[in-house]
Order: C-alpha cells, then sequence, then structure tokens
C-alpha cells in the first residue's frame, strides 16, 4: 500500500508545473514571450506576442498571428519560470524517489 502510495505522489510532483504568472502591464509587452490576457469583451487567450506596432499587439493563436488592440487589453500575465516551485519540485521528486526505493529495498516476511 505505502508503495503505491509513494509512486503515485512522485507521478503528481513530477507532473507539476515550474511556471508562474506574473501580472504586468500592457505597455511592458514584450516580443517572443508568453502571455495570458484577457480583452474587454471577457475572451481569455494564452499565447506568445510575436510583435508589436503602431498600438497593437500580434499574438500567435492556434499557428495564426492574430492582432489585438494594446487598449483593449484589461488583464495581462507573463509566463515565467518559477525557481521556488522548480526547486521546490526537484526536491519532492527527490525524496519521493528515495522513499520508494527504500520501500522496495526492505525484506518482506511471508507469514
Amino acid at each position: 500500500m505505502r508503495k503505491s502510495t509513494l509512486f503515485f505522489l512522485l507521478i503528481a510532483i513530477l507532473l507539476q508545473s515550474c511556471y508562474a504568472y506574473k501580472e504586468t502591464s500592457a505597455s511592458d509587452l514584450k516580443v517572443k514571450k508568453r502571455y495570458i490576457f484577457s480583452l474587454e469583451n471577457g475572451q481569455e487567450f494564452e499565447a506568445n506576442c510575436t510583435k508589436i506596432s503602431d498600438g497593437y499587439a500580434y499574438f500567435d493563436i492556434n499557428d495564426n498571428e492574430v492582432k489585438f488592440p494594446v487598449n483593449e487589453i484589461t488583464k495581462l500575465e507573463r509566463k515565467t519560470v518559477s525557481p521556488v516551485l522548480l526547486i521546490g519540485g526537484i526536491g519532492l521528486a527527490t525524496l519521493t524517489g528515495i522513499l520508494v526505493i527504500k520501500d522496495n529495498t526492505r525484506e518482506r516476511i511471508i507469514e
């Protein structure tokens, strides 16, 4: 029972994301960065910014370059790597892996 619990915990840790989203303003848009953004009409997208010009931001959505007016973007978050999540995830995965291996090598007594 303990072995399977530790195994599933290890899988859950390995599948966690090491990314965080940092809120930013539309004036801080940068090309080749990944963003989650909302428009005034309520639509929400996650996409890479491909170009910024003349008050418009261009994003790669489903392999199509889509143009949005910068002043219509209401919420903007940039995808970044979180060192805390990365180090914590690696540490927990290592610890769980060690516990699974240690539990596997323990002698079993058959009654």
